[in-house]
């Protein structure tokens, strides 16, 4: 379902990110379809990005995150 919506539009994407982590294979195939998409991936983590979901993070072609 993620992909779908991920490639159903065109242009830059942003992902709000504020997870502890989970489970680390959904987390790899997250970042590989990010990495697939054409266009630039915006990640902002508004919270946490823990275990996980920093694996995720890394996809962005930018990352924001407050210090």
């Amino acid at each position: 379902m993620f992909r779908d919506e991920l490639f159903s539009g065109k242009g830059p994407v942003t992902v709000w990110l504020n997870s502890p982590g989970g489970d680390c294979i959904a987390a790899s195939q997250i970042y590989s379809m990010l990495m697939d998409y054409p266009s630039d991936v915006t990640i902002k983590i508004d919270g946490i990005a823990a275990s996980a979901a920093s694996v995720i993070a890394m996809a962005g072609t930018q990352v924001l995150m407050a210090p």
